[in-house]
């Protein structure tokens, strides 16, 4: 089942409609190298600056979160293990658990439900990332979680036994694996027959349009404007290997990975940001990101200096010091290991 829910945006973003892509001989970019760039990532998740870069992540991935949580079922699973005289646990694993965003929703949804579905649930938060970890056991020793462990774990070779879990979840990572089907495959492995795997990734980064338009007349003394994805697809077609925006191929690969009953869902956020100190903040690490592959050399030298600047300024006058929203739109898929 395909849908997509929409909410009116306090503040309309600067359409894509009618823009034309960027001629050949106007890319002034490095090389593509998308090995490097898959090892890069790697790499990056992995250095100790990560956990802090992606506390202010937090604020973006956060909205969308719940959705993921509810299209997994794992409330309902939770309610029927309380209400059985089966003493198996529900064990769950939040995978590329980065700093915890999806494990912290599932704490305070047991509590909100407050009956035994918290003593039934086993949570694993999972992730490649130790300096993410970290902030994830500051979290379960502050907010006071129950029934989790964490584990340093490569989603590519788990090291989990078959038919570990009943739920996996994967947010907003998967896209950015460097082998992505063979992550699906692992993720197939560990989930319980009759278990279900449920993911979200992007469909549209609805900070590009501001921050392309921003940066329109950047440019070093004589010389051409830098170049920026012109919209959405542009970055997560380089940052992402293959088509996780698209609800046919993202069922393809749950399919391809023995995965059934595959149900995808697109729902839309618009994230409120306080004024653009905060949106700089929030999206410090993924401009940065842009910077590297879409700017030359002495662009980078001469003028990363210049970015955040440029973009306050742009935001100040576009939303008169204000706040303003931006649109997160993310595919949700779940599928279900069959009963053997």
């Amino acid at each position: 089942m395909s849908s997509l829910v929409t909410k009116p945006a306090p503040a309309p973003l600067t359409s894509d409609i009618n823009r034309k892509p960027p001629t050949a001989d106007s890319v002034a970019a490095a090389p593509l190298n998308a090995a490097g760039d898959k090892a890069n990532l790697t790499s990056f998740w992995r250095t100790p600056e990560a956990g802090n870069i992606y506390r202010h992540a937090e604020h973006l991935t956060g909205p969308v979160t719940p959705c993921l949580v509810d299209h997994a079922g794992l409330r309902e699973r939770l309610v029927a293990a309380a209400a059985s005289s089966n003493p198996n646990p529900v064990r769950v694993i939040d995978m590329c658990c980065g700093t915890g965003v999806v494990s912290g929703c599932v704490q305070r949804m047991v509590r909100e439900m407050g009956g035994r579905e918290g003593e039934k649930l086993e949570l694993v938060c999972a992730d490649s990332s130790e300096a993410q970890l970290g902030v994830v056991r500051e979290k379960i020793e502050r907010e006071g979680w129950v029934g989790v462990d964490v584990a340093l774990c490569d989603i590519m070779d788990q090291k989990f036994e078959d038919g570990s879990f009943d739920v996996v979840i994967c947010a907003m990572a998967i896209m950015l694996i460097a082998d992505p089907y063979k992550a699906v495959a692992e993720c197939h492995r560990v989930t319980k027959p009759g278990g279900t795997f449920a993911t979200s990734t992007w469909v549209i980064e609805g900070w590009i349009p501001d921050t392309r338009d921003a940066v329109s007349a950047l440019a070093l003394p004589g010389g051409r404007p830098v170049c920026w994805p012109r919209n959405s697809a542009e970055l997560t077609n380089l940052w992402g290997p293959g088509c996780w925006e698209s609800p046919s191929f993202v069922t393809s690969m749950f399919t391809a990975a023995g995965f059934v009953d595959v149900e995808v869902e697109v729902v839309t956020k618009w994230v409120r940001f306080s004024g653009p100190d905060e949106f700089c903040t929030v999206f410090q690490a993924f401009m940065y990101g842009v910077v590297e592959r879409f700017w030359t050399r002495e662009q980078k030298v001469g003028l990363k200096g210049e970015l955040l600047p440029a973009i306050r300024r742009f935001l100040e006058r576009k939303y008169q010091g204000g706040p303003f929203s931006v649109e997160r739109t993310v595919l949700l898929a779940r599928g279900r290991k069959d009963d053997m």
